[in-house]
Formats: structure tokens, C-alpha cells, sequence
């Protein structure tokens, strides 16, 4: 297999959706058009990992079905088979790209799209040069404030051309 492009790896818009509130779980299964009736798979499966796959053709959708529920895992789909929601065990996660790549041609770029999601998931971002800064995403918690200073602001709390008392407020 040659090295998918960005862009290909890209058409399934693969979003690991955990860590994260469990309302986004339910969200993302009703989004679907699965219908409540998809929601006890939230509950079976839906504290482990959870990743949302888009871009899928209906052939594919079935294969990840398959293969996920082989390892121990559960996919919630749209009608249209386009779309799912991938519920389970962190180790059928760690399988199922390869599982998906030995499927063969058809599947191999989802596979690869789906390791390509996942690998970056253990780690932080690269510093990010910022002016004179290099900001750390390893070594603190970073806040930014936006003071407006304009005498028209939308929010009510311009300060007109006294910059100073916008930050003092």
C-alpha cells in the first residue's frame, strides 16, 4: 500500500470523540438518524473510545461494522450508510486500522485514516511560535483575555479611547 495523501485521509473525516461529556456521545448517535433505539450501544460501549467516521461508501460502513464488532466493538450508522459512530474497547482500536488495511484495496485508506486519527491522540502539540513567545502546551495552562476597547462594542463594554480602564474593568 502506498502512503494515502492528506487529502484522502481526509475524506473520512475521522473525530475521536472521547475524552468528552457523554452528552456528545448521545448527540453525535441521534445525529445519525439511528433513532433512540441506537442508544443502549452507548451504554455497553460508550465509556471506552468513541470516533466519529464520515465519508464512508455503503460497502465500507458495512466492513467497519463487521470488523469492530469482531474485535468487541459496536458501530452505530445512518440509513444511508455514510456515516458511524464507532463504539469500544480501546484494544479493537488499536486492531481494527490494520484489520481494515488486510480487507484490501476498498478499505485500506480508512484504515489509515483511522490510525492517522488515533496515533496523535497520546500526545500534545508541538510548540507554537507566537511573536516573541514559544507557547508550551507541556508546561502550563495558557489564558488569553481579549480587552475592547471600542466606544460602539456589541457586548456593552467598550471603554471608548481609555484603553487602561478597559483592563482595569
Amino acid at each position: 500500500m502506498t502512503t494515502p495523501s492528506a487529502a484522502e485521509l481526509g475524506r473520512y473525516n475521522v473525530r475521536p470523540l472521547t475524552p468528552g461529556p457523554e452528552s456528545a456521545l448521545r448527540d453525535a448517535a441521534l445525529a445519525l438518524g439511528a433513532g433512540p433505539g441506537s442508544l443502549p450501544a452507548l451504554a455497553s460501549h460508550g465509556r471506552a473510545e468513541a470516533v466519529a467516521v464520515a465519508g464512508l461508501a455503503p460497502d465500507e460502513c458495512r466492513v467497519l461494522t463487521r470488523e469492530l464488532r469482531r474485535l468487541g466493538g459496536e458501530a452505530i450508522t445512518s440509513p444511508e450508510g455514510d456515516r458511524a459512530l464507532l463504539l469500544g474497547p480501546l484494544r479493537a482500536f488499536g486492531e481494527l486500522p490494520s484489520r481494515l488495511v488486510e480487507w484490501g484495496q476498498r478499505t485500506e485508506v480508512l484504515g489509515a485514516a483511522l490510525q492517522a486519527a488515533l496515533a496523535g491522540r497520546g500526545s500534545r502539540p508541538s510548540p507554537l511560535p507566537a511573536g516573541r513567545h514559544l507557547l508550551r502546551f507541556d508546561q502550563r495552562t495558557l489564558v488569553m483575555g481579549i480587552v475592547n476597547a471600542t466606544p460602539d462594542s456589541f457586548s456593552g463594554d467598550g471603554t471608548g479611547d481609555d484603553p487602561a480602564a478597559a483592563v482595569a474593568r
